[in-house]
């Protein structure tokens, strides 16, 4: 992801960002694109340019926290 255009970084954030916020008040399956994008302040279309719907970007969120659990688990460990 280091290669990964600065804005779309930040888009990437922003939508992570809000899903995990509308989640922790919400049901999953209340929560809509509409609703991530305007928490994210993204445009409802640049969401379609990342992801085909809110179940990908749920995937990408954990694929994230995993990844850094793993890090920081391996950093505890050797």
């Amino acid at each position: 992801m280091s290669t990964t255009d600065r804005r779309v970084r930040k888009t990437y954030a922003a939508l992570a960002k809000a899903l995990i916020e509308l989640g922790q008040t919400e049901a999953y399956d209340s929560i809509t694109i509409k609703n991530i994008t305007d928490k994210a302040d993204v445009g409802y279309a640049t969401f379609f340019r990342h992801y085909h719907d809110k179940d990908e970007l749920l995937h990408a969120v954990v694929d994230e926290f995993m990844e850094q659990l793993g890090k920081r688990l391996n950093a505890s460990f050797f």
